[in-house]
Parts: C-alpha cells; sequence; structure tokens
C-alpha cells in the first residue's frame, strides 16, 4: 500500500462509480447519517445488518419510527423471513474495499450479510475509508485479519463480494437488473479518522 491515502480513496471512488456504484463521501458522522437517510427516502423499509459503521453514524432512530426497520446481527431476535422479503433498501458494512474491481467484500459469522444485501433491490454499504485497499490479495488479507482479531477464526463463516448492482441476460438475451441480487447500490464513505486503523501492521493486508 504505497499509494497515499488521498489518492486511495479518489481512485476508489473513480473505480466503484465506473462499476456502477452510486458513490458518496461523508466528512463525519452527521453527514453519513444525512446521506444514508436521502438514499432511503421517507418511506422505504429497511433491513440493516448492524456493524460499527452504522452505530458510529445513529441513524437508528430516524428509520426505527414506524416500524420501518428490520435489524439484524448478533444479539438481536432473528427477523421473519416476511419482514426480510418485504424490504426495500438493505444496509450493511464492508470489511475491505477493493480498488483494483469496485468489490465491497463484507465477512460476517451469520448469513444475515448476504440476505440483507442479496435480498432487497437497492443495497447500501457503510464503509470507513480506511477500509479501501488497491487489490483483492489485500481486501482478503483485512477480512483474514478481522476475522482473527474480531471473530477469533482463521476466516469469517461468510464473505460476501459486491461488484456492483446485479444484472442477468438469461431471459431472451434481454438485460434485467436486480434479478439474481440488488438492482441499485450504493457505498457512503466515511471519511474521518477511526482510532486504530492508521496503526495496521503490514500482515494485515496478506492474503
Amino acid at each position: 500500500m504505497n499509494r497515499s491515502a488521498a489518492t486511495l480513496v479518489a481512485d476508489a471512488v473513480a473505480s466503484f462509480r465506473g462499476h456502477g456504484w452510486q458513490v458518496q463521501v461523508a466528512g463525519d458522522a452527521a453527514e453519513a447519517r444525512d446521506r444514508l437517510l436521502a438514499v432511503v427516502g421517507s418511506q422505504a423499509r429497511v433491513a440493516v445488518r448492524e456493524c460499527p459503521a452504522w452505530r458510529e453514524i445513529d441513524a437508528q432512530p430516524h428509520l426505527a419510527a414506524g416500524g420501518r426497520l428490520v435489524r439484524c446481527g448478533p444479539g438481536i431476535d432473528a427477523p421473519s423471513r416476511a419482514d426480510l422479503l418485504a424490504v426495500d433498501v438493505g444496509v450493511t458494512g464492508a470489511t475491505a474495499l477493493v480498488v483494483e474491481t469496485a468489490t465491497a467484500l463484507i465477512g460476517a459469522d451469520d448469513a444475515y450479510a448476504q440476505l440483507v444485501s442479496n435480498l432487497p433491490f437497492s443495497h447500501v454499504v457503510l464503509a470507513h475509508t480506511h477500509a479501501i485497499v488497491p487489490t483483492l490479495g489485500e481486501g482478503l488479507g483485512l477480512v483474514r485479519y478481522f476475522a482473527q482479531g474480531v471473530l477469533g477464526r482463521p476466516v469469517p463463516r461468510y464473505v460476501g463480494a459486491v461488484s456492483g448492482a446485479s444484472r442477468t441476460g438469461d431471459i431472451e438475451m434481454v438485460i434485467v437488473e436486480g434479478m439474481h441480487g440488488p438492482g441499485r447500490v450504493h457505498l457512503i464513505l466515511l471519511d474521518f479518522p477511526v482510532p486504530g486503523w492508521e496503526a495496521l501492521p503490514p500482515e494485515a493486508f496478506t492474503a
């Protein structure tokens, strides 16, 4: 990782946008929350696989009103299948953001990250700019590093790779969006300091 942080962010924004992501950069938690709420809108039902970035921006009170929010994750009562199928927008974090492939890598120890990122038509990824890495190998290294440090295992039970909106031409060669996953993908980059990230050792980025 010999590129400067600012260059990595600029490269990531260009790469992800070039692969169909709608990318926004937020300079603080309040701005990130406002950008998320603008993406979600006032009526959509939202499912969130809870993650540190979600808790940092404190969006839950704004979306919980009116029963619009379905929460998933460790220590939370499992939502019903009907609840998950009824949501319009899924929100997850990302363990790593890969510039070369415009891929958000999502590591978790449960299946909710996959459900929340795949079932709704729109998927929003909340991630710190510190998670940006140039290559897929470095991204997988970061996933493994955090699995060992946070989950206490060599790799997460689930690793998802989202590289843009779902598109298929299987049906009469007509391109259809959102058939096998989200038809619209958003990335909200949290561009403000996170204690500890700057001090990661080189082995954190080695697959």
